[in-house]
């Protein structure tokens, strides 16, 4: 199993990860466990939403697999929109979003975890870096 489609509903009342990365990327490759770790921990309150920045839909599938992220579609026009939107120039990116309103609370998710994992999701609740 390699992540389900984002549905609407399971980011309702939730703190979004928007995870920009790639199994191309040493970095990536390196942050994801960590990621998967938190996003497990904190699930009442947090989704991580894939957004693949791979080569290739099977290069996504692969890297995907088993980390128990919602994606983006390989194929859909959102997923480059979303990288637009979220002005993501490197990876690993992780954008944190309100999952009611969409908006951006900090685009330095990856640094709040490593610097704050037990402190970030509150502070993200009120709307604030971590």
């Amino acid at each position: 199993e390699y992540g389900n489609a984002v549905g609407g509903d399971e980011l309702s009342d939730k703190i979004v990860g928007l995870y920009f990365s790639a199994g191309w990327c040493g970095p990536c490759r390196a942050f994801s466990p960590v990621l998967k770790k938190f996003h497990e921990e904190y699930m009442d309150d947090f989704r991580v939403v894939f957004v693949s920045m791979d080569r290739s839909e099977r290069d996504m599938v692969e890297y995907i697999k088993g980390k128990g992220f919602l994606q983006v579609d390989y194929k859909s026009k959102s997923r480059t929109e979303l990288i637009a939107k979220c002005s993501v120039t490197s990876i690993p990116s992780l954008v944190i979003v309100d999952g009611n309103s969409g908006e951006v609370i900090t685009t330095s998710g990856r640094m709040a975890i490593q610097a704050n994992p037990d402190s970030c999701i509150q502070s993200w609740k009120k709307g604030t870096s971590g």
